[in-house]
């Protein structure tokens, strides 16, 4: 199934419309791992908010995969704009953009922030207008927010996706948020167990040893290691698994 309108959003400066989906629920044998030809309307009014992240996890595993150095995990992302023809084989149509750089990733990641779905627009208005955030908001961007934020309320904390064309294509399941991150605290020492990331970019191997030094605002525990790298470990989906020492 295709979602009409989750893709070709303008380019930076551009003042193309993008129109917001249709507000149906999908039938109880929805194929949940693509977006539904339109996606319901998920409560809106109070923060936090599930949103699409870029996100490193599993890149590598399609080919064509990328995402540009300056692209931080975490960055909030829209949806790049797809050429004119549509070509499959264009990376447009597998993108998605960070919205404080515009530069591209392949991969993206459900998170939720602690933001409202004014924020969300406004950040898409600083971002695709090349305006401040503080700026008048453009009501084609808050239709754009809700649109994004319906495709994320899709799908677990934790989903990793990809884009085909206009669909929005699951590629690990999220089993939501959990409370295990809280368990690790600053100056704890942990033993690295294992990853069911195929990626992993690092020569880090089960049994090293390392101190806990921060967990950010999506989850991810930071680690200095003991043989000099900064793995950040993500355990709240299963990709990986830390065990204290002491």
């Amino acid at each position: 199934m295709t979602t009409d309108n989750t893709s070709g959003s303008a380019d930076k400066g551009s003042d193309a419309p993008r129109q917001p989906q249709s507000d149906t629920t999908p039938d109880a044998d929805q194929d949940t791992t693509r977006t539904p030809h339109r996606t319901p309307h998920p409560p809106m009014s109070t923060a936090p908010l599930k949103v699409l992240v870029a996100t490193r996890r599993t890149q590598g595993s399609r080919p064509g995969d990328s995402i540009v150095a300056s692209v931080a995990d975490g960055d909030l992302v829209d949806f790049a704009s797809m050429c004119a023809r549509q070509p499959r084989n264009c990376g447009c149509t597998q993108s998605f953009v960070a919205l404080h750089n515009r530069f591209v990733t392949t991969t993206a990641e459900v998170v939720e922030r602690p933001i409202t779905v004014e924020d969300y627009a406004h950040a898409l208005t600083a971002s695709i207008r090349g305006t401040s955030a503080s700026s008048t908001l453009d009501k084609r961007d808050r239709a754009v927010a809700e649109d994004l934020l319906r495709i994320a309320a899709l799908w677990p904390v934790g989903t990793v996706v990809e884009r085909d064309g206009k669909d929005v294509v699951v590629r690990v399941m999220g089993l939501g948020p959990t409370d295990m991150s809280a368990e690790f605290q600053p100056g704890d020492r942990v033993r690295f167990v294992s990853t069911t990331d195929p990626e992993l970019y690092s020569l880090l191997r089960p049994g090293a040893l390392g101190t806990v030094a921060v967990t950010d605002d999506i989850g991810t525990i930071h680690i200095n290691w003991d043989d000099g790298s900064c793995l950040g470990m993500i355990l709240h989906d299963g990709t990986d698994v830390i065990e204290r020492t002491d």
